[in-house]
């Protein structure tokens, strides 16, 4: 199947959408309140009406992908004619069952009739659905399904193809069978999104506050038989996992699309599953790719290591590394997942089919922790035309079956030079050495201004007492790497910075959890950016050091009384005048545009 993605991949090429451009994935807090704005105040159409009603968005959402005359159902996967409202074979699932938090229709019940929850659904299953919760049901009864689509079919064995109920009410269970259970999910997680109370933005009607749970008794506290406020539905870690097992497929992407042409609102969790684990894990970036060096010298050739890191719910999962020669941005959307390789060029075709011979481990499973190693091994003596050239690569994740893609890393740029060192375009760029309290967040950071990359070989930082002009501490950047791209960051750092760069920031972590580096004083302290003995870059702070001070004076103070770093503004500016250099700022940005 993963073979296959090249001709997929090439016919899904299109200009992304603005839907999302409004929303902020930066962490949970940020996604929840800019997507529910998003989503919010939908356009509602009545459940039944002699107009356009749910019947109606529903037969046109829920069709039968091989026979637009007829509808899939939900549950039983049987093929039925289109019979229009109040028909003996099929009815409308509530997949939030109505009886928890709204079950009296009206026109200012908006959940009630919201069809990104609403499916078609055989009668005889839905009854048996009832208004159970959604989790395991072993030891329930069966409610098989029909192969249709290439999916479901057989009988008999737990959990197979089937449908299973267990128990009653708000104490027992219904199991979805495996081919609908992530639309359930997600269906659900979209109501959660949808619906946070308040009211709505054009109608002025109220609207219910509806929270996802692992709590069986808040789910029966919903069942009152009038509409509520808050009300309950779950369960939560069910449906995480369904989510999980049951990817976003082609029938369910194209509901989505029909559902919004009514109602004008899409369910954001078809588009981007990935923002699932952000929601409710506040995990916000979890698929990451990582390299241990940012450029190969065309003279000698090298080997970088590409580092893949999807998290846990991604463990065992099959993955593909995808590289280009054509930049990033805008990359490309493929089964609604946004991955940041632009798709041209004979690299990239190359990555597609597999026939690179630059790339080994770039098509295999992640391990039971989702990682994983790539390499990208360059030969010596290429041709020099090759100067300048950047590599990128980004990695996308599949299901648990290879067939669709579900996420995508980071991309990670490879800068290729023709045996140019450009140490001399390495600055000292920004220093934090004093933080409220204990110096828990310290951290320099070098930065390469110059046009090629920089050999770290034999590059080290100097930490330098000012009382007494001594080195207390020299730290060799080439731990952190073989060269440092150009434009790109160099960070040494504390734990809790190293862990808060942009991915794949070269970096060092400092030895000692604080107190790394000295707060200056009297006599200030300095530090010295160095290559074979040679000086760099130097800089001061909170006094003139001989030897060390570039300029007339030092960079300046870091009151410890705030958060705030010393950096070169604009970035990357050297004068050899520490004092003209370094501005404070009390944007600290490791790994970043000084600000």
């Amino acid at each position: 199947m993963l073979g296959a993605l090249l001709h997929l991949f090439l016919a899904a090429i299109a200009p992304q959408g603005s839907y999302y451009n409004s929303v902020d994935d930066t962490n949970s807090s940020t996604l929840r309140a800019t997507l529910h704005e998003l989503i919010d105040d939908h356009q509602r159409f009545p459940y039944t009406n002699s107009g356009t009603d749910t019947w109606n968005i529903l037969e046109a959402a829920d069709v039968d992908p091989n026979n637009g005359n007829r509808i899939l159902d939900l549950y039983k996967n049987v093929s039925y004619a289109k019979q229009g409202g109040g028909n003996s074979l099929y009815n409308r699932e509530h997949t939030w069952p109505n009886s928890y938090g709204f079950p009296n229709d009206g026109s200012d019940n908006y959940p009630y009739t919201d069809c990104h929850q609403l499916f078609l659904a055989d009668i005889t299953y839905n009854g048996a659905r009832d208004r159970l919760p959604f989790s395991a049901a072993s030891g329930g009864a069966e409610y098989p399904t029909d192969a249709n689509n290439g999916v479901g079919g057989g009988s008999g064995i737990y959990p197979g193809n089937s449908n299973w109920a267990r128990g009653s009410g708000s104490g027992g269970a219904w199991e979805v069978w495996h081919d609908r259970r992530g639309d359930i999910a997600r269906a659900l997680f979209y109501l959660d999104m949808r619906y946070e109370g308040g009211a709505h933005g054009k109608t002025g009607a109220n609207e219910p506050d509806l929270i996802l749970t692992d709590n069986q008794a808040l789910i029966a506290s919903s069942n009152t038989g009038k509409n509520e406020s808050v009300a309950y539905m779950g369960y939560l870690t069910t449906l995480l996992q369904w989510h999980a097992q049951d990817p976003p497929d082609a029938k369910e992407i194209a509901r989505n699309a029909v559902v919004q042409s009514f109602q004008g609102n899409r369910n954001p969790f078809i588009d981007h599953p990935e923002w699932i684990a952000c929601l409710y894990s506040n995990d916000c970036n979890t698929i990451t790719l990582t390299v241990n060096a940012n450029s190969i010298n065309l003279a000698t050739g090298g080997t970088v290591e590409m580092s893949l890191d999807a998290g846990r719910n991604y463990a065992g999962v099959p993955y593909r590394v995808i590289g280009t020669t054509d930049g990033t941005i805008p990359g490309v959307t493929y089964q609604g997942v946004d991955i940041p390789i632009n798709p041209t060029g004979d690299y990239f075709r190359s990555t597609l089919n597999r026939t690179s011979p630059y790339l080994s481990g770039d098509a295999d499973n992640l391990d039971g922790t989702g990682q994983g190693t790539a390499l990208f091994q360059l030969p010596s003596n290429l041709p020099l035309w090759l100067d300048g050239f950047v590599v990128s690569h980004a990695f996308v994740v599949f299901d648990t079956f290879g067939v669709s893609v579900v996420g995508a890393s980071n991309p990670a740029d490879i800068a290729l030079f023709a045996g140019s060192n450009g140490s001399a375009d390495l600055v000292i760029n920004e220093v934090d050495y004093d933080q409220p309290g204990t110096d828990t967040a310290e951290f320099i950071e070098i930065y390469n201004r110059g046009n090629g990359p920089a050999d770290l070989a034999q590059v080290k930082v100097e930490l330098w007492n000012g009382s007494g002009t001594t080195i207390y501490n020299t730290i060799d950047l080439s731990t952190a790497g073989s060269a440092l791209a150009a434009n790109k960051y160099l960070v040494i750092g504390t734990r809790s910075v190293i862990d808060s760069l942009p991915p794949g920031t070269l970096s060092i972590p400092f030895g000692a959890a604080d107190n790394n580096v000295q707060n200056g004083g009297s006599n200030g302290d300095g530090i010295k950016l160095m290559s074979g003995g040679k000086t760099l870059d130097s800089m001061s702070y909170e006094a003139i050091i001989g030897g060390i001070t570039e300029g007339i004076n030092h960079a300046g103070n870091d009151d410890s009384g705030t958060t705030q770093s010393l950096g070169r503004e604009p970035n990357g500016t050297d004068t050899n005048q520490n004092a003209d250099d370094f501005r404070l700022s009390q944007i600290v940005t490791p790994g970043a545009l000084n600000q």
